[in-house]
């Protein structure tokens, strides 16, 4: 009875797997979760689940084609054994594919789309027919000028009305002329490259939305309200995830500098999210587009923020008087004079209900020279990067009383000094 009983569980995942294989697996017991290679490139559990009448378990499935040199005959032989197995494939719900080699792209992305327009077509159209009810998807990260992000692409716009989860740690190729309308999640990275963004998704329907390696002069025109107007409304997001990089959509580099600076746009479009309760922005620079151009609620419940210590001078501009858990990671820069920089995040954490972590970065030493007149009281952990004399490690932990961790990268002692 308990067989029975646990055969829905261990079959509710399968996995197709195709390449060069290291080590054989061979059939311990009859009750093994993978079969002997049917060759010695394709290896799966799938066969044992049409064998124990389990195959309507089957509701997530990973397909994996490693260091193959092109992935389209691996891809076909996946898709040949399935094809013979269509039993198992209607109650997939979830699918994850994964595609490594070494595979590059000798030409421009677009003619090689042309190039292999049959196989792409073939193949993302034959999967959406085997998969019909696919509403997660799930692709793994590839090598920057492989062909698997037209792949990924072709297959996500395949299933672009159904899916309601999109996750991607590779940017996508994929047309602007399919509309994501029910994503309700969305993870995937981006890139400087215009030939991968994101195609068209209905803000409105998303709940969670993480974007990393977001150029700076990213114009969020992808994201699309049902009636078209200046403001975007993310009407129904509860967290926000941006990680920016440094370069712009057309492989420029932001170097922080103020010509630099002025290369972009003061705001590139209104965002509204009324009912976000998790934000977090990465940066690597001075600059936060998302702080200029969005529109938060009265309160959010968590706030994270990653960046330069200037960060913390434009956090008036996003009108939260009620934070619930705030974290900060700041690096202070050549630039700044650290008295006026602790008062303000001083300022922002009382703010905030609950404060997890104050975690901050010095570089330069002439900027350790904590007082008593600027003690920051909720600096919890502290990164100093120059070296500095044993005298100021005794006044800084002075003037930081909830420091919990103390990372130094030097230490001077005056002579005759042996502790």
């Amino acid at each position: 009875q308990w067989r029975h009983l646990a055969l829905p569980m261990v079959y509710k995942t399968a996995e197709i797997t195709y390449g060069n294989v290291a080590t054989t697996t061979r059939i311990v017991s009859p009750h093994s979760l993978v079969d002997e290679p049917v060759n010695l490139k394709l290896k799966t559990n799938v066969s044992l689940a049409i064998a124990t009448n389990c195959t309507t378990h089957i509701c997530h499935l990973y397909i994996r084609i490693n260091h193959l040199a092109n992935p389209f005959p691996g891809l076909f032989s996946i898709m040949a054994f399935m094809h013979q197995a269509s039993c198992c494939w209607p109650h997939v719900q979830k699918l994850d594919l994964a595609i490594k080699g070494n595979f590059t792209l000798t030409k421009h992305i677009n003619s090689l789309a042309t190039y292999y327009a049959e196989e792409l077509l073939q193949a993302a159209g034959s999967l959406a027919t085997m998969m019909p009810n696919v509403a997660e998807l799930s692709f793994g990260d590839v090598h920057p000028t492989s062909i698997a992000h037209v792949i990924y692409g072709n297959l996500a716009a395949a299933h672009a009305h159904r899916l309601t989860l999109l996750k991607s740690s590779c940017p996508l190729a994929c047309s602007s002329q399919f509309v994501f309308t029910s994503l309700t999640h969305l993870d995937m990275a981006l890139s400087s490259n215009s030939t991968y963004q994101l195609p068209l998704i209905c803000a409105d329907t998303l709940v969670h939305l993480s974007l990393t390696n977001v150029p700076l002069d990213f114009d969020w025109l992808p994201f699309v309200s049902p009636v078209p107007q200046t403001t975007v409304v993310f009407g129904s997001l509860k967290a926000l995830i941006i990680n920016y990089s440094n370069t712009y959509i057309h492989n420029n580099v932001y170097t922080g500098d103020e010509q630099s600076r002025n290369r972009l746009p003061l705001c590139m479009r209104k965002l509204c999210f009324p009912l976000i309760e998790c934000l977090s922005i990465m940066a690597p620079g001075t600059y936060y587009p998302m702080l200029d151009c969005s529109e938060f609620p009265w309160k959010i419940s968590s706030l994270h923020l990653d960046g330069s210590v200037r960060l913390v001078h434009q956090l008036d501009k996003l009108h939260i008087p009620a934070i619930g858990q705030l974290s900060l990671n700041l690096i202070f820069d050549d630039s700044h004079d650290i008295s006026v920089a602790l008062s303000a995040i001083n300022e922002i954490c009382s703010r905030a209900t609950c404060t997890s972590t104050v975690r901050l970065e010095v570089y330069n030493h002439q900027d350790i020279c904590f007082s008593e007149k600027s003690i920051c009281t909720y600096v919890t952990e502290l990164d100093i990067k120059a070296t500095i004399s044993s005298g100021h490690v005794l006044k800084i932990i002075q003037t930081l009383p909830h420091l919990s961790k103390l990372e130094l990268a030097g230490i001077q002692f005056a002579s005759g000094d042996s502790s």
